[in-house]
């Protein structure tokens, strides 16, 4: 009996041991609450603490970064343009007392943050155009082969996207104070047009680069009939230059054969009589063919010069 008894004893001695001690991971930091209280500050450090065994009740938080995204949602810019915004957030707990008492755990503080950004966002958006949400820089477009039509509020650009985010963070701060949270981050992940606006959109665009398609078509066959026409003239031009130097050639080259001849024709008997030999024998040989059988008297201008070789 005695030794179930100390058994006992022994069993309820470390059970009292184990829970009156706990450990503070890297990662975390808790408090401890007493019927409801809080007894003690915050372990933000790790390591191992002390508490009275089954009357405290530890509460664990994160102490690293936490995340917040939200779901996209329809809102309206300055000029009352509908358009699909998403957002994404970073945060994380600074005082978990504070945070305990205002929003008890992340799925409440999720729950407020939801409420929160998106009203900044939404307040913030209200206050700009599309295009200033959209950019964060101002940009000059670069226009080849003429000029285009471009709305001016394209243009426009006023404060940018960089700013418009610290301007949100620096709303979304206020309405997060006293929550001992510290918002880190907010940015804005998802920019659509609402989708009957974007087919709108669309369809404009479509057009406009149709336009700009034809224009520079038409210009393309502008420029394709100007540099045929002034290949055609150059051809002429070229064409009537190589015929006159042509002809020039041949007159010269007709002046220079018909001295030649002259000269040999008047150079004495012997050369004057194979001349005109020669040019009869051309003649024979244009007029008569293979087929032709031609039959010459002994009278005829051969053989009179055959006679006087003899």
């Amino acid at each position: 009996m005695k030794i179930k008894l100390l058994a006992f004893l022994a069993i309820l001695l470390a059970l009292v041991i184990l829970n009156s001690a706990f450990v503070v991971n890297e990662w975390e930091q808790s408090f401890i609450t007493r019927f409801g209280k809080v007894v003690d500050k915050a372990k933000t450090e790790p390591g191992l603490y002390l508490k009275v065994p089954f009357i405290d009740q530890i509460h664990r938080f994160e102490k690293r970064i936490l995340e917040w995204e939200s779901e996209s949602s329809l809102m309206q810019d300055m000029e009352k343009r509908y358009i699909v915004v998403g957002a994404y957030a970073r945060w994380k707990i600074l005082d978990p007392v504070l945070f305990y008492e205002r929003v008890r755990d992340e799925r409440g503080a999720k729950t407020r943050l939801d409420d929160g950004i998106d009203g900044a966002i939404r307040t913030e958006i209200a206050k700009h155009r599309l295009i200033d949400v959209v950019r964060s820089e101002q940009r000059t477009p670069v226009i080849e082969g003429g000029d285009y039509d471009t709305e001016s509020n394209l243009l426009d650009f006023r404060l940018g996207r960089s700013a418009i985010t610290q301007n949100i963070l620096a709303s979304a701060k206020e309405r997060t104070s006293g929550w001992g949270i510290e918002l880190i981050d907010v940015q804005i992940k998802l920019i659509n047009l609402e989708p009957e606006t974007e087919a709108k959109t669309m369809q404009r665009m479509s057009s406009e680069r149709q336009r700009i398609a034809e224009k520079l078509r038409s210009e393309g066959q502008g420029e394709m009939q100007r540099i045929t026409g002034e290949k055609e003239r150059d051809l002429k031009q070229i064409m009537s230059q190589a015929y006159r130097e042509k002809q020039e050639i041949e007159g010269a080259a007709d002046a220079i054969a018909a001295k030649i001849y002259n000269d040999a024709y008047n150079a004495d008997e012997q050369s004057r009589e194979l001349y005109e030999l020669t040019k009869k024998m051309e003649l024979y040989e244009k007029v008569v063919s293979d087929k032709d059988t031609l039959l010459l008297s002994t009278d005829g201008d051969i053989f009179d010069y055959l006679q006087k070789e003899k």
